[in-house]
């Protein structure tokens, strides 16, 4: 997760501090800048193997069967070189957004559990809903 989280972070300095035009500062993988975050795929796999993502999006077509529902984890990546622009599309971002708050909550009950462990008690604020 922290891997991901700094090229996002890496990323958001490049569009706060330099306008989204990424220079030589913002290299994270040779002389790119890579941003990179996990996505869950759901997906359709056909009794020949074949495979077919399921888009999660409002205006979506009904796959039709048969098949079985499968999910999977993969990592995506936008590479971007010296003079290019930042552009993450609409999905991208999504995507980088449910990746961080999954992330960060986990991590957020991860720490309340090692608090409680320790004899600390929350206030109410981190109870889960």
């Amino acid at each position: 997760f922290s891997k991901h989280l700094k090229t996002i972070y890496e990323a958001r300095n490049c569009l706060a501090h330099a306008r989204g035009v990424v220079n030589d500062e913002y290299f994270n993988d040779g002389e790119t800048l890579k941003v990179t975050w996990r996505v869950c795929e759901i997906l359709v796999v056909r009794e020949d193997g074949s495979e077919e993502v399921i888009e999660m999006n409002q205006g979506a077509e009904p796959i039709p069967g048969p098949g079985t529902i499968a999910k999977r984890t993969v990592t995506r990546e936008r590479v971007f070189c010296r003079g290019d622009s930042i552009h993450l599309s609409v999905k991208d971002l999504a995507e980088i957004c449910i990746f961080a708050y999954l992330g960060c909550d986990s991590f957020f009950f991860q720490a309340i559990e090692f608090a409680q462990e320790n004899g600390v008690e929350p206030d109410g604020a981190g109870q889960r809903r």
